[in-house]
């Protein structure tokens, strides 16, 4: 993505204006007239694709079914998750179909005895055959799926960065006025970003176990190939160009998103499914680069704005709430699952992995360690797939 001066317009107004219409072109663009099922939750993000879908198909076929269907996941009964409940409320608001899946019985690794064709590369994420499971059921009706993927990546940032261009472009008035303003409309200051919450968190406590060198290479092997070296520099903070949005920036650039956007790739999940993402829409994202972080990309400020009218306000103004509890830890602690009963590995594995010691760590891991360590797990299991 290119990399611009900010968008300044005379009026609020301007911006929501440009917005809806940019949106509206993505969707119109990505939306099939053949039978499309939307991915949809409770958040912000998927219902607003969802409105824009429905509304372009009774413009266009103001007196045929709409030929529109919605499926919602939720980690129920494990947790209590309320995802798919606001999505129905809404899907019936907006006469389609809203088909629920509750996953919270899915055990990691299910389904991976007795895959048809197995995974074209290893896989790290235990559920990634349940993940591809909902892309089956979508199958059954559609050849297009709609998402929300990217609303996060542009529309969710910090305002440190912003500040400090400001701050250096225009002076300290113009960083504080900025400021101010955003206090002043919505009584309370923006989300930093400045590290100071994460640096005093890394001080009081441990970093994520899933940043830790894995305890159990080889020696000969970590040695080789300077794996503690590759390691290092996978977890090294990479600076971005990008003046006053690195985060959209990087997420837009680096291969994560590119990296999740193949995942549902028929490729991977064997269904003759398209993933479309109106978000990503190349026009979008770069108009979303240049709008002023303060206040439009704020707690997705500009978004919630935009969808006055068209979506209710239990969904237009609820805000982000993450499942906090771990499902894999939960169903580990619950005894329904034990990760240290695994089968030994392939003749491939056991000169690369010490699998005494991953046993012994899958046995005692209770955190986030777990997924590091049931990584030579699942190459062991994709191995005997092949």
């Amino acid at each position: 993505m290119p990399i611009e001066d900010p968008l300044v317009l005379n009026h609020e107004e301007e911006y929501i204006e440009e917005f809806r219409r940019l949106f509206e072109l993505s969707v119109r663009d990505q939306l099939p007239s053949i039978d499309t099922t939307m991915l949809l939750s409770g958040g912000l993000d998927s219902p607003t694709v969802a409105a824009c879908a429905v509304s372009l198909r009774k413009r266009a076929f103001p007196t045929s079914v709409l030929n529109l269907r919605a499926l919602s996941v939720d980690s129920q009964p494990l947790v209590d998750d309320r995802e798919s409940w606001f999505a129905s409320r809404f899907a019936e608001k907006l006469g389609i179909p809203c088909q629920v899946v509750h996953s919270g019985e899915a055990l990691p690794f299910g389904g991976w005895s007795n895959l048809k064709e197995p995974f074209p590369e290893p896989v790290l994420d235990p559920y990634s055959d349940l993940y591809f499971s909902y892309y089956r059921q979508i199958a059954l009706n559609s050849r297009v799926v709609l998402s929300g993927v990217g609303g996060d990546e542009v529309l969710r940032l910090q305002a440190w960065p912003y500040l400090r261009f400001l701050y250096r472009r225009k002076g300290i008035l113009s960083a504080l006025s900025t400021l101010g303003r955003y206090v002043i409309e919505h009584r309370r200051p923006p989300p930093l970003g400045a590290g100071i919450r994460s640096g005093f968190q890394k001080f009081v406590s441990k970093k994520s176990n899933e940043s830790q060198f894995p305890p159990w290479f080889m020696p000969d092997f970590a040695r080789r190939l300077d794996l503690f070296g590759r390691w290092r520099a996978m977890n090294s903070p990479v600076e971005t160009p990008h003046p006053f949005s690195p985060k959209a920036y990087a997420a837009l650039n680096n291969l994560l998103v590119a990296s999740t956007l193949e995942f549902f790739d028929s490729t991977w999940t064997g269904c003759h499914v398209q993933p479309r993402n109106p978000f990503l829409d190349r026009r979008l994202t770069r108009f979303l680069l240049r709008v002023p972080p303060i206040p439009w990309a704020m707690d997705k400020h500009l978004l919630r704005r935009s969808q006055i009218g068209i979506l209710p306000d239990e969904i237009r103004l609820r805000p982000k709430t993450p499942v906090t509890q771990d499902v894999l830890i939960l169903q580990a602690a619950s005894g329904r699952w034990n990760p240290a009963a695994v089968d030994p590995p392939s003749a491939l594995v056991q000169p690369l992995v010490a699998w005494a010691q991953v046993i012994r760590h899958l046995q005692r891991s209770i955190d986030d360690s777990l997924y590091m360590h049931l990584r030579p797990v699942a190459l062991a299991h994709w191995l005997k797939n092949r």
